[in-house]
């Protein structure tokens, strides 16, 4: 057996996908002691591992960083400079035999070299790398508003990176250099829960670089009855950004006449008696079992985060994708690059209308769906990730 500290990053997104990672690695025998908040400290006592609590707890600005770019590259520097000393002594009185950490974690990165421990990043986005910033506008915009229009955040955040890396005598890089691995934060093990398939320009990443699909296991959730006579539509803008009041009223509208049940999912900060007039084919809930629905869906209307985006892939649904973030825009390109649904740039009642019939009626979409999806499941998922993951401990702790 041997003692691994895990560092997530305090978000659903990031959280998620690693929490049966996590319960394989304890089932093998692995001691656990994993990083979080307290909102997230029975899911990761549920795995079976040790909950520890960052010395830290404004993590707003990255969990809900709107597009911001500049301010999320200075926010992770400064998060990490406040934690950085605590969380070495910490990791110093463990003794862990090695260190997984998210790939926003830069705080793992270097708590890593500073301790010589082996490491491993786990990427719950698409892998990102210099090579992939170049071929998406959304990154190159952001690095130029970054450099033209943020130059504050830039010095700001390179300025407590250069006093960290002098003072655990790391090597100084560039600011572009700088600024995107930040993001990063590879390893030589990196875990991607995506496939080659999915992933934007895959052969920009070498060996280093695992992709084992979506980290999909057992969810404790309440049963829904899914209607099994009709088609199933089913509408989520996930769990951060879904105060949408406007952008469901227009669902109530635009599916209020199609032959499919809805089952739409509005979160907790919407009151369902504020929305139009509900059509008798509509199913709406603050929260549902999201598996279980997609198990039975034919349509997924979804915000494009890399979770749900992965999940509907993986049980065979096509996608209109209508997403938030820069993040999830990207995810609505390869979406639609790859031929797996629509992404939806013009929300209106007209425009859902016709992508749902669309998808519906276009049997290719279905098609290449599952493909994608028989990649994902080929992939391996947690258990393969394990296997890599106790494959490199044995190598470097030899």
């Amino acid at each position: 057996m041997s003692k691994v500290i895990f560092f997530g990053v305090p978000a659903h997104g990031h959280i998620n996908p690693t929490l049966e990672v996590v319960k394989e690695l304890v089932r093998r025998g692995e001691e656990v002691i994993y990083y979080g908040s307290a909102e997230f400290r029975s899911r990761i006592t549920g795995t079976g591992a040790v909950y520890k609590e960052y010395p830290f707890s404004s993590w707003e600005d990255i969990t809900k960083f709107d597009n911001n770019f500049p301010l999320l590259f200075r926010r992770i520097s400064e998060i990490t400079d406040k934690m950085l000393d605590e969380l070495i002594k910490d990791v110093r009185e463990y003794r862990p035999e090695y260190i997984i950490h998210d790939s926003l974690a830069l705080w793992g990165k270097i708590i890593a070299h500073v301790l010589d421990k082996p490491a491993v990043c786990s990427t719950t986005t698409f892998a990102f790398n210099r090579e992939f910033v170049s071929v998406f506008d959304e990154f190159t915009v952001s690095i130029k508003d970054f450099i033209f229009m943020h130059a504050g955040h830039l010095i700001a955040g390179k300025r407590i990176q250069n006093k960290l890396a002098k003072k655990y005598g790391m090597k100084m890089q560039s600011y572009v250099n700088t600024f995107i691995s930040t993001f990063m934060n590879m390893e030589a093990l990196n875990i991607v829960y995506t496939t080659r398939e999915l992933q934007p320009r895959s052969e920009a990443f070498d060996g280093s670089y695992i992709f084992v699909g979506p980290s999909i296991g057992q969810r404790d959730e309440a049963a829904l009855t899914v209607p099994e006579d009709k088609k199933v539509i089913y509408v989520s803008l996930g769990t951060i950004n879904n105060e949408e009041e406007g952008f469901y009223n227009l669902c109530v509208e635009a599916f209020r006449d199609i032959d499919a049940a809805v089952i739409m999912s509005i979160g907790s900060r919407v009151n369902k008696d504020a929305l139009n007039s509900i059509p008798e084919n509509f199913m709406i809930r603050n929260t549902v079992p999201q598996l279980e629905v997609l198990s039975k869906a034919d349509v997924f209307v979804t915000h494009g985060g890399m979770n749900s985006t992965s999940e509907g892939i993986y049980f065979g649904v096509p996608l209109i994708v209508i997403p938030k973030q820069g993040e999830q825009e990207i995810v609505a390109k390869r979406v639609e690059e790859c031929g797996l649904g629509i992404y939806l740039r013009s929300v209106t009642v007209e425009t859902l209308r016709n992508s749902i019939k669309e998808v519906l009626n276009n049997g290719a979409y279905k098609d290449k769906v599952i493909n994608m999806s028989d990649n994902m499941k080929s992939a391996g998922g947690y258990t393969r990730a394990v296997d890599e993951i106790m494959n490199y401990k044995g190598r470097r702790t030899l």
